[in-house]
């Protein structure tokens, strides 16, 4: 008769211990390792070799780091247009967004009545996005017929005197017309903002105040360091949202734009799903990787100067 059998010593008893814990985690170790590690490996692996898709990978090229060398040498165009424009895109965007929707948050952080209705619908356009709403943005920027041109001809703008006034239609006024867009979701942001905002501890504003210390001094040396956790949060996020934008890019590019709105995201799915290069756009999304990486790096070894927790001042 076979004896049931026991996990020796120390591993039996961790095993007891957090055996559930375990096969609580199990599905999203599964997930995690088959939705996640696995596409990663497949894409550095097609990262080395020339794949059209079509067929098995026995049909695949090995290159080597040919791909790379060409994207880092500058012989593609394309992608150098690709990352330029996200790089500007994402040093606008990000910063302006920041800027606004701390604004936002600054405001709805008072108490008076219906405050709350102002805060759902602030927070809207940040749940409700798709095409639909770039379709909207298509007619706002409209340089004959939308709003944003007749506010600025009725402030007394000549609109007719260059092509940043077209908007969408030309490559000077393609690029701030998106970075305008990216106000339309700044909800998200403008919530954690708002939650940072009432956990200030109200007694320091008391004493700056009595110190004789003004609006703006308060906002400084108070307001900043006590929300800056936050806005590290929100600037993280911002970053690498602003560097792997598709959607806006992707359905509001033209022939007028001259590639101004060709961003990285969007080359990489034109290399791999229009010009069938799998192993190039998989190397192009290597490099999109490491930048963001690098980026998102820099942002945090910096913020141990500026970013103050309650417990020991600065991180």
């Amino acid at each position: 008769m076979n004896r049931p059998v026991h996990m020796p010593g120390k591993l039996g008893r961790f095993w007891r211990r957090y055996r559930a814990a375990y096969l609580f985690a199990g599905p999203y170790l599964v997930g995690l390792v088959v939705l996640l590690l696995v596409p990663l490996a497949a894409s550095l692996a097609l990262s080395f070799v020339r794949w059209d898709g079509v067929g098995g990978l026995d049909r695949a090229q090995w290159v080597g780091t040919t791909h790379y060398a060409r994207m880092l040498s500058g012989d593609d165009p394309f992608f150098t247009k690709a990352l330029t424009n996200t790089l500007i895109y994402a040093g606008a965007a990000v910063p302006l967004g920041l800027c606004a929707s701390l604004g936002l948050a600054m405001l709805l952080n008072r108490k008076l009545a219906g405050i709350g209705i102002f805060r759902t619908i602030f927070y809207l356009p940040h749940v409700v996005a798709g095409v639909a709403t770039i379709m909207m943005w298509q007619w706002v920027f409209n340089p004959d017929l939308g709003p944003v041109n007749a506010a600025l001809r009725a402030a007394g703008v000549d609109t007719d005197s260059g092509d940043l006034f077209l908007w969408l239609h030309s490559p000077t006024g393609c690029k701030p017309a998106l970075i305008l867009m990216s106000l339309w979701g700044l909800g998200g942001s403008m919530l954690i903002f708002l939650a940072a905002l009432q956990n200030v501890p109200e007694h320091l504003h008391e004493a700056a105040r009595v110190d004789g210390a003004g609006r703006w001094r308060r906002f400084w040396h108070i307001t900043l360091p006590a929300i800056s956790p936050a806005m590290l949060f929100n600037l993280v996020m911002g970053l690498i949202a602003a560097m792997q934008i598709f959607t806006k890019a992707f359905l509001l590019w033209s022939h007028q734009q001259r590639n101004g709105l060709l961003m990285m995201v969007p080359q990489i799915y034109y290399e791999a799903f229009k010009f069938g290069h799998f192993g190039y756009a998989s190397a192009m999304a290597w490099i999109l990787l490491v930048i963001i990486l690098a980026l998102t790096t820099l942002v945090l070894g910096t913020s141990r100067r500026w970013v103050y927790y309650e417990a020991g001042g600065a991180a």
